[in-house]
């Protein structure tokens, strides 16, 4: 007897069943400017130069380093004034990366900045080479990294990664591995108003990435390790039907 399976296991149930998932832009547009939001928050966003190109899983936005090159997520992706919580994506960065202001950081993928108030919620290398460079999280300010990861990224290598973060407990996790933790303590900003950057630390932060994004997530909690392993298993996983003897 054939039947029909649906091959995206752990269908966000089982996934996020204890988890809470506040945003989530898998980037499969065909096409447009928009990303939508596949959560009912509907924080969609939009992107004046990053292109659609195959990912990890389906579709996914390319990134050139330059600067229209992001994603703004309006209400700050569901991080604004947000203590606790993660963020989670596939990322591949590829050539040499654009340094930020007074090159404290490479190829930034993430942030949110006001001029002259605040730079947080940043991910990006700690070198321009992706063959040398290392994962860096600067949740407070952008110039003190609570974390850097113990391996270099590799130049043209898919990384999924997942920052937990709550003032006084910090975890970074490379394909599921954790690779750094961290006891450093603050505070997120409350300001509605400033959206969540993908591909780039805007502003006068002026740092961008030359990457490719996909399956970007975040969450208004930690995660554990259960979760992170779950998401990292569905690599691949064609999200189509399929028919089954």
């Amino acid at each position: 007897m054939k039947r029909l399976l649906f091959i995206l296991p752990f269908i966000i149930a089982n996934i996020l069943s204890a988890q809470t998932l506040v945003g989530y832009w898998p980037m499969n547009e065909t096409s447009g400017d928009s990303v939508y939001d596949q959560t009912a928050n509907l924080r969609n966003g939009y992107t004046a130069g990053a292109d659609i190109v195959s990912g990890k899983i389906g579709n996914a936005r390319s990134f050139v380093g330059t600067n229209s090159d992001n994603i703004a997520i309006r209400a700050g992706g569901g991080l604004n004034n947000q203590q606790t919580g993660a963020i989670t994506c596939w990322v591949k960065w590829s050539g040499t990366q654009d340094a930020d202001i007074q090159s404290q950081g490479y190829g930034a993928i993430t942030s949110r900045q006001k001029d002259a108030t605040f730079s947080q919620q940043i991910i990006a290398l700690d070198a321009a080479d992706p063959a040398t460079g290392k994962i860096q999280w600067r949740p407070y300010a952008f110039n003190v990294p609570v974390i850097t990861s113990s391996a270099a990224t590799g130049d043209g290598t898919w990384h999924y990664l997942v920052i937990n973060y709550s003032s006084g407990a910090h975890r970074l996790y490379v394909d599921a591995v954790s690779d750094g933790t961290a006891t450093t303590t603050g505070s997120i900003t409350n300001d509605i108003n400033i959206p969540l950057s993908i591909g780039a630390w805007i502003g006068e932060g002026a740092g961008y990435s030359t990457s490719i994004i996909d399956e970007f997530r975040t969450y208004s909690d930690t995660l554990n390790q259960t979760t992170v392993d779950s998401l990292y298993a569905l690599t691949g996983v064609t999200r189509k039907m399929r028919i089954i003897n």
